[in-house]
């Protein structure tokens, strides 16, 4: 099958009506990434159209690409290729072509309203403001607000009794702000998409070298030897970047995809290999033992140039993982995963011939599962092990699926993290009380005192049963009470407990009894007022318990473009009053996001808001405002509390001065000159050419951007560049030493020494103990360090990270007489950076003050405490990343399991594997909740291969994305030309299934599961999965379990296109370490849909879609029997 990237020449006006083939629009001929959007005519400027052409950031997912958007007046007039652009320089996939319709879509919000009383009704913002501040305000037990006053709380509960569920469209601004806002409402009950999206990516990498982001940028594709995709199908869910993709492959690269189905991806490849889902770390320990045993892991020291000395120089305790891989030899691996004992050994061969420019892709695919953090720690195992991290053409592509999920993520629109991804700890909330308090862009003050007040505490019974702590009688029942308060904060303070996660957020709304394994919520009550603030809840699993969850609430708030799922989820009779507010589209206002390479781009609207819609970040500055702390949140430079333009740069100023640690130091000012000198910048590398004003700046300043003068970083943990250039170390993160097997018997915990292997290499491959917990990477001598840059004996040495990096301000914050540069160089970035200073400089630095700012010096004596001392014997004279330079951890002594370990699905077509590799066991208090992966197991298993009197449970269903719809499809479902494109939720089966079943392509058939009950869907027939498979796409709503929901969406809004949800019956099994819900292994039957059998399932009998009868879309009925092509 050819693999040439597909181009279509297209005129400049009908593009945005283009559907994609294989993956992408790619406007005009030409290789991709050489030509991605010539569009054959002659380029017309920006004076020869008929109105203002804009540079805009798409918001579909998460590669980042741009397009004009044509202004006449006040009105979205067009679309028009960004060609400049560098990542992809004119080309937009099917969803993107379509932004222009989707605006313009008839069924987007147009007025706050609310639900009540069986019917939807029109109010005013200020109605609508007053309502929910009441509401909210009547909750907190500190209230001078009764709930006598509030409209659906009808008693005091709890400031944790609010949820809110953030989007991870939302652009940066609004994510800092919402994370702000839970912040000032006194609760960390915030969340969003990431949680089951990529929060097992952000845990596995994170904890093995010390960010949890994609390494590489999407123009590195081109570089690679070997790319192996596995749970990743970028031909629909990444157009763009499978452009970038291909012009790899065309340069000589192999693409090997791993996958359950036969993809439009695979399509493409060099080599595809069907695996069992749900089987990545067998499958990964199986191709590092082999390679290990057949060709040799990356333990050469002296092959810097090669990567293969990887493991001897700059990983961390690989002997442990080592003896783990003996589990996994490759007989076993076979019986695990499908895969051959001869395809096990042609991985291990690929593996070893492209090393070290191999480069690891996953999404959703990888990161789904109750085992997923172990996943993606096999997945970086195996990119150390063959010394392809941390280098071009090697490092793991982490392709992110929304577009700011990266930039919600790094600016914690999530329950357990601050902004910049500092701790719910007294220092990580001190350091954000002082952000807040002395940053000159918002009017008000506050303190860590003050923060620390506005926080309940965790009944003492409950911290006890949690685990924390033994005897309750030592805990306080209020903040301050007794010897406890701000100076010595109470430990059962709700400000230091992990919030609930959008995956199981509904159980803290449900009473105990109908909770999973009824469960305690370990806060001070339920949840009473829930925000769907542009999530999808069919993005959620266990849908049916969320409908329940939600129906036990006093208000359900849903803001968004268009009425999404949870609008119409919860029943008229039972469910509390529904409250839609009108978000602006993101393409109405200004706003930055990050790209799923953390590229920072800065996006222009292409119109102000239409109909009477608000942006969100002005929706959150009100609301604050009407809770009655507006003065934390009057960014701008306007008499009003929302400003415009002035408001999101403010945002980006006072965040700039906060993150630190991710190097978030990107002005407004340098991203918006990104725009203005988009020519400038190399679409191979992404860097500016010399003599223009942002000459040796990468696009978008890739975090880590240190602050003034710096470029950004393309490659993290590339130590082949200086890290002025862009160049980074792994991070000395955890220390410079691993816990000694003494350390270890003084911590409270019962797992058994995780070093065993590695103390036992001393006095072979270590020299003592302390060399071989070492976390500092050795020495070695760069191409591009001169004399000046390295230690006396010429080399760069491991180092700890810098003193004070984390937690020291710009001088400019804190001195009265200076003006606040919110990129200023801090002075541990400055040491860092300067090849003359050392760490052990840096802390002599901060230990005696003498900046020329007595304020500025006082501060530092006040929240800074470093012994210099400790820093001496790291006294390097040579330039560093603020993050040290650290070692990979190969094993992770915090996790449950600190090496990769394979465990089964909680529902397995093999019984024998569970009882070999089961599930982890019980967890207290793990985000709010108890949770137990094993009995859940012990529950399926049951059903599955027990006596049970339901359907026979023998085909496994596994989920996806589609190039036409986006999330949970609201948008794109709204679309009439995405509709038109993919008009229908499906089950995709073999044509012997069909066949078994007595189905054609577009019959309806049944989906049922152990306990979740069934979904209806079409059938559709194609080779892709193999027989004993089912896969069912995401993005469809607007039908629950086979009854349509059309009645529930206000007037005019029902999407051109509705569907049953496969998260209303994927499993409910969740990661140990961040709750990540498995939705990529289920064990269902698939059934005709008879009249009989969707009685007995009380399913409409007649279901009748809109788009059937609106006659939307002509692939309803594929079946590769027919001999037809797929769309």
């Amino acid at each position: 099958m050819s693999t040439e990237p597909v181009s279509i020449d297209l005129d400049r006006r009908s593009f945005m009506k283009a559907s994609a083939l294989a993956g992408a629009v790619a406007l005009g001929g030409g290789g991709a990434g050489q030509a991605l959007a010539q569009t054959g005519e002659t380029s017309e400027s920006a004076a020869d159209t008929e109105g203002e052409l804009t540079k805009t950031i798409c918001n579909y997912c998460s590669v980042g690409c741009g397009f004009h958007g044509e202004r006449i007046g006040d009105s979205f007039a067009g679309m028009e290729p960004w060609e400049d652009h560098p990542i992809n320089q004119g080309s937009l996939c099917s969803k993107g072509a379509g932004i222009y319709e989707t605006e313009h879509s008839e069924k987007r919000v147009r007025h706050p309203m609310v639900r009540e009383n069986g019917a939807w009704h029109k109010m005013s913002w200020d109605d609508a403001y007053d309502r929910l501040s009441t509401d909210i305000r009547a909750l907190w037990p500190d209230s001078d607000v009764s709930p006598d006053q509030a409209v659906d709380v009808d008693a005091e509960h709890s400031r944790e009794s609010v949820m809110l569920l953030g989007s991870a469209h939302h652009s940066n601004e609004e994510s800092y702000a919402i994370r702000k806002l839970a912040a000032f409402m006194g609760t960390n009950n915030v969340d969003h998409q990431a949680r089951i999206c990529h929060s097992t990516t952000v845990a596995g990498l994170a904890n093995t070298w010390g960010y949890g982001a994609m390494t590489n940028t999407l123009q590195d594709y081109r570089n690679y030897d070997l790319l192996v995709v596995i749970g990743q199908n970028p031909a629909e869910a990444h157009p763009i970047a499978m452009q970038h993709i291909l012009e790899g492959q065309k340069r000589g690269g192999t693409m090997l995809v791993l996958d359950p189905r036969f993809t439009k991806t695979a399509a493409h490849a060099d080599e595809f290999m069907r695996f069992r889902p749900g089987t990545d770390v067998a499958l990964m320990m199986g191709i590092i033992k082999e390679l290990r045993d057949e060709y040799g892991l990356a333990m050469d020291p002296d092959a810097d140039d090669s990567g293969q000395n990887m493991l001897t120089d700059r990983v961390q305790g690989w002997e442990d993982v080592d003896a783990e891989l003996d589990q996994y030899d490759k007989e076993t691996v076979s019986d695990i995963t499908w895969l051959s004992v001869e395809e096990i050994e042609r991985l291990a061969e690929l593996f070893n011939e492209n090393r070290p420019h191999i480069q690891i892709e996953w999404a959703m695919g990888g990161t789904q599962h109750n085992n997923g953090t172990q996943n993606i720690r096999s997945y970086a195992e195996a990119s150390l092990a063959s010394g392809s991290a941390a280098r071009s053409g090697g490092g793991l592509q982490v392709m992110r699926g929304h577009a700011n999920v990266q930039g919600a993520t790094d600016l914690a629109v999530a329950s357990h993290i601050l902004p910049g991804y500092y701790g719910l700890s007294p220092g990580g909330w001190s350091w954000w009380a002082d952000i807040w308090d002395m940053n000159p862009y918002t009017s008000g003050s506050t303190s860590f005192e003050d923060m620390y007040d506005r926080f309940e505490v965790m009944p003492p019974e409950k911290y006890v049963r949690a685990g924390s702590a033994e005897d309750p009688s030592t805990l306080p029942t209020s903040s301050s009470e007794g010897q406890f308060g701000s100076d010595n904060p109470a430990p059962n303070s709700m400000m230091f407990q992990n919030g609930l996660t959008v995956a199981r957020w509904f159980e803290g709304a449900l009473d105990q009894q109908d909770r999973m394994h009824e469960t305690p919520i370990y806060q001070p009550d339920q949840v009473k007022v829930a925000f769907f603030w542009g999530h999808s809840s069919n993005s959620i699993s266990e849908m049916e318990k969320m409908k329940e969850g939600m129906e036990n609430l006093d208000l359900l708030v849903v803001i968004d473009v268009f009425p999404s799922v949870a609008s119409v989820l919860p029943d008229f009779e039972e469910g509390p009053p529904v409250m839609v507010l009108p978000a602006s589209s993101q393409y109405e206002h200004y706003r930055s996001l990050t790209n799923t390479h953390r590229s920072i781009q800065w996006s222009e609207p292409v119109r102000p808001p239409a109909h009477n819609s608000k942006p969100d970040l002005q929706i959150m500055q009100e609301l604050a405002d009407s809770l009655g702390f507006g003065e934390h949140f009057d960014w701008g430079t306007g008499p009003e509390i929302h400003n415009g333009k002035s408001s999101y740069e403010n945002v980006i100023r006072e965040f700039n001065l906060g993150t630190n640690t991710i190097g978030y130091r990107q002005t407004p000012e340098r991203l918006q000159q990104h725009l203005e000198y988009d020519y400038a910048f190399s679409h191979e590398t992404l860097q500016a050419s010399e003599g223009s004003p942002v000459e040796g700046e990468y696009w978008g300043l890739p975090w880590p951007c240190w602050g003034e003068g710096h470029p950004g970083t393309p490659i993290i943990w590339n130590d082949d560049k200086n890290p002025n250039n862009g160049g980074q170390d792994f991070r000395t993160r955890w220390g410079t030493r691993a816990p000694s097997p003494d350390e270890w018997e003084e911590m409270n915990t019962d797992k058994e020494y995780p070093f065993q292997e590695t103390v036992a290499a001393v006095g072979d491959r270590y020299d003592s103990v302390e060399d071989a917990l070492d976390l500092t990477r050795a020495p070695y001598n760069p191409d591009w360090a001169s004399a000046a840059d390295t230690a006396s004996d010429g080399m760069i040495h491991g180092i700890p990270e810098y003193p004070g990096w984390k937690t020291t301000p710009p001088i400019s914050l804190v001195d009265p007489t200076q003006d606040t540069q919110s990129d200023e160089l801090t002075i541990p970035q400055q040491h860092a950076l300067d090849n003359q200073r050392s760490v052990y400089t840096a802390a002599q630095a901060l230990n005696n003050p003498d900046t020329g700012s007595p304020e500025f010096d006082r501060y530092l004596s006040e929240t800074q405490s470093i012994d210099p001392s400790f820093y001496e014997q790291y006294d390097y004279k040579q330039p560093d990343a603020p993050t040290g330079r650290g070692r990979a951890r190969a094993v992770v002594w915090n996790f449950l399991d600190t090496t990769p370990v394979h465990r089964e699905p909680l529902e397995s077509p093999r019984p024998e594997l569970v009882e070999q590799w089961p599930a982890n066991g019980q967890q207290r208090n793990f985000y709010r909740l108890d949770q137990n992966n094993a009995r859940e197991q012990e529950k399926a298993m049951e059903i599955i291969h027990g006596d049970s009197e339901g359907p026979t449970l023998d085909t496994i269903m596994t989920t996806g994305r589609q190039v036409e719809h986006q999330g949970g499809g609201s948008e794109t479902r709204s679309n009439v030309h995405t509709a038109d494109l993919q008009p229908h939720m499906y089950a995709e089966i073999t044509p012997n299934k069909a066949e078994n079943l007595g189905v054609d392509g577009g019959d309806l058939i049944v989906i049922s599961s152990t306990d979740r009950g069934s979904v209806l869907v079409k059938a559709r027939v194609t080779d892709r999965p193999n027989d004993d498979e089912v896969f069912l796409p995401f993005h469809w709503g607007g039908v629950f379990k086979g009854q349509s929901l059309e009645d529930k969406y206000p007037p005019g809004t029902v999407p051109y296109a509705i569907g049953d949800s496969a998260n209303a019956i994927t499993s409910r099994g969740y990661d140990v370490e961040t709750q990540m819900q498995e939705t990529k292994v289920s064990m269902v039957s698939v059934r005709p849909a008879t009249p009989s059998l969707l009685e007995e399932l009380n399913m409409d009998v007649d279901l009748e879609f809109p788009q059937d009868r609106n006659d939307i879309g002509s692939q309803k009925d594929f079946d590769v029997r027919d001999q037809n092509t797929v769309q």
